[in-house]
């Protein structure tokens, strides 16, 4: 090897020099010991023979440094991930506008309120941990149960494989690659972790990168992609799990790191009426109802699964506006004031086409579609231009801001037939959702979410693909990675009144 290393070794000192290996030893020298030379020392006696054989070096010291879970960045949404980003908490994003149109223009956090966002990552974590007085907010993955029906009866071969992640390890102080051994483990016997430990000088050996956290911060990193495989398997988890990391040196031993395993023991399902709104006869309504069967799919295993919410179509209908009683005053209106428009307005196009469907639909319920006994959610796809609306949710009326409600219908427009995340984002509304945006949200007036953004700089599926004022467009929205949902969002949807628990 080139350069000099020198080893304190017990009462020895070793030293490579150009690839040479020389030995001092109380008094006695050896060089060129790679080739074999072998000398005795005055007072005590040194053997060496090739690099190879050099003697262990002792009293190492574990480095500091910390584990993360990463998602891979080829994510669909095909299961549940959320961490605290980098970007919610420190000034990396340069926004131009606040949600009240106010300027900006500064590298700004995304996260309106940090403290609580911070305090809400460590909610529901199983054992809390400081790394060497560092705080540390584990990320949370979401998977279904692979299990026998008589394992458990709502298991899922979703992820049967298991989950590939990406580990990154954060440097406290500079590390090298020595001996370090880096295990994953967990108290439950249905979380099989693959492999179960790694070496940092894999880590070491990627090369360092380097990541601005603002004008005065960075940290130092190392990333190894697709590195770790989780999966849930023979059972179920009753409790959120974690996945404990530790380091280990010779007997030094450390840990570093966690990941949370949402339960997965109660796996509620949403059924999904599916309903073709036929107002132009002359319309490509087959292509229309093939559209909506694409969105089965999405619903099914790149959406509300993330929540571990089993979603199904149960029916598939058209409800054909012309063959309505033409005598009823409601239907007579309906088509005076929407068929044949150039644009309509989309919250008067919703409330009446929830009316008749709840007195003319085949499949309607028994009672209405937004009271609290029902338990589908209807979707509603229309192809009247709502003057660039894609869609609007059905809400129960209240004092919008302490009783607000949203429903269990809402409506597709034209501009929103092929977009794969309006439909989500507004299956999300009509089950409890917020906009990521909604606190300071002038425009809307809604009782805001947990936690707030800014308007159009995240990848989660209730944000928006435009930012206030500017129209810029959401960084995630061209390359299709609008496809999250938050930890606490799971938690509001899997409470959503619509869902079924006993099926």
């Amino acid at each position: 090897m080139g350069g000099k290393y020198i080893e304190q070794a017990g009462g020895s000192i070793s030293e490579i020099v150009q690839n040479d290996y020389t030995v001092y030893a109380e008094g006695s020298i050896i060089t060129n010991a790679k080739k074999g030379i072998n000398e005795v020392g005055e007072d005590s006696g040194v053997s060496f023979g090739s690099p190879a054989d050099a003697p262990p070096v002792k009293n190492k010291i574990l480095k500091k440094f910390l584990i993360n879970f990463k998602r891979p960045d080829d994510y669909k949404g095909t299961y549940g991930f959320d961490w605290l980003r980098d970007e919610y908490i420190y000034p990396i994003v340069t926004i131009a506008n606040d949600n009240n149109n106010k300027p900006l223009n500064a590298p700004t956090p995304l996260c309106l309120d940090i403290i609580k966002l911070k305090q809400e990552y460590k909610k529901d974590v199983t054992n809390i941990i400081s790394p060497y007085g560092k705080d540390y907010y584990p990320a949370w993955l979401s998977i279904f149960p692979h299990t026998t029906t008589a394992q458990f009866a709502h298991g899922s071969s979703m992820h049967k494989e298991g989950i590939s992640l990406d580990i990154e390890v954060e440097e406290i102080e500079s590390l090298i690659s020595d001996d370090t051994i880096i295990t994953f483990e967990c108290s439950s016997p249905f979380v099989k972790i693959s492999p179960k430990s790694l070496r940092l000088s894999q880590f070491v050996k990627s090369g360092k990168q380097t990541k601005a956290l603002g004008a005065a911060k960075k940290k130092n990193y190392y990333l190894l992609r697709n590195t770790i495989t989780v999966k849930c398997e023979g059972g179920v988890l009753a409790q959120h799990q974690d996945i404990k990391v530790f380091a280990s040196l010779e007997k030094q031993k450390a840990e570093i790191g966690k990941l949370m395993i949402y339960k997965n023991n109660v796996i509620p399902k949403m059924e999904l009426v599916m309903v073709n709104v036929i107002t132009n006869p002359n319309s490509l309504n087959a292509i229309q109802n093939q559209r909506i069967k694409t969105y089965e799919f999405d619903f099914k295993e790149a959406g509300f699964n993330q929540a571990l919410i089993r979603s199904e179509v149960v029916v598939y209908d058209s409800f054909d506006i012309g063959s309505l009683p033409p005598m009823d005053i409601d239907v007579a209106n309906f088509k005076t004031n929407f068929i044949g428009k150039a644009t309509v307005y989309s919250a008067a196009v919703q409330k009446e086409i929830v009316k008749l469907y709840n007195r003319y639909g085949k499949f309607k319920p028994n009672g209405d579609i937004d009271s609290n006994a029902t338990k589908r959610t209807f979707l509603f796809f229309t192809e009247m231009n709502a003057s660039g609306v894609r869609g609007i949710t059905s809400c129960i009326n209240g004092d919008i801001k302490t009783s607000f409600q949203w429903g269990n219908a809402y409506v597709i427009f034209k501009d929103g037939l092929t977009n794969r995340r309006a439909i989500l984002h507004e299956a999300g509304h009509s089950m409890g959702l917020q906009h990521t945006f909604s606190d300071g949200d002038v425009s809307h007036g809604l009782k805001p979410p947990p936690h707030a953004f800014y308007h159009g700089y995240t990848d989660n599926i209730m944000d928006y693909t435009w930012q206030v004022v500017t129209n810029a467009a959401n960084p995630y929205d061209a390359k299709d990675k609008m496809r999250s949902f938050f930890k606490w969002q799971w938690d509001i949807l899997r409470n959503d009144r619509s869902l079924l628990l006993n099926y």
